[in-house]
């Protein structure tokens, strides 16, 4: 739902501060409908009731671009544990290393 995502931005807000960049690659662009209680069938779609975003499994949903930790290093990740506890459905989490050996060493 749009609420959870927001719980997961609120959170990371928290955690990084005003000048902490990160992204948030979903988006709750489906909008679920309902009919109120006691109305009888027919007469028409329902009023919107919330926001749902289709996640696929695999994505990353959550990235924080500035977090590149070297091999060896483990990074606190409660924030992200906290925003995991949130979302119906189980995460996991990944540390991608840009480190490609003497490809990634700059001139020098």
């Amino acid at each position: 739902k749009a609420e959870q995502i927001d719980a997961g931005r609120r959170i990371l807000r928290r955690y990084l501060g005003r000048k902490g960049d990160f992204l948030i690659n979903i988006h709750a662009t489906y909008a679920v409908t309902k009919k109120p209680e006691g109305v009888k069938m027919g007469q028409g779609k329902g009023n919107i009731e919330y926001f749902v975003a289709r996640v696929p499994a695999g994505r990353v949903m959550f990235h924080i671009p500035s977090l590149n930790p070297m091999p060896g290093y483990v990074p606190n990740l409660s924030h992200f544990r906290e925003i995991a506890d949130q979302m119906p459905m189980s995460t996991r989490f990944r540390m991608q290393y840009n480190n490609f050996g003497p490809l990634s060493a700059g001139k020098g």
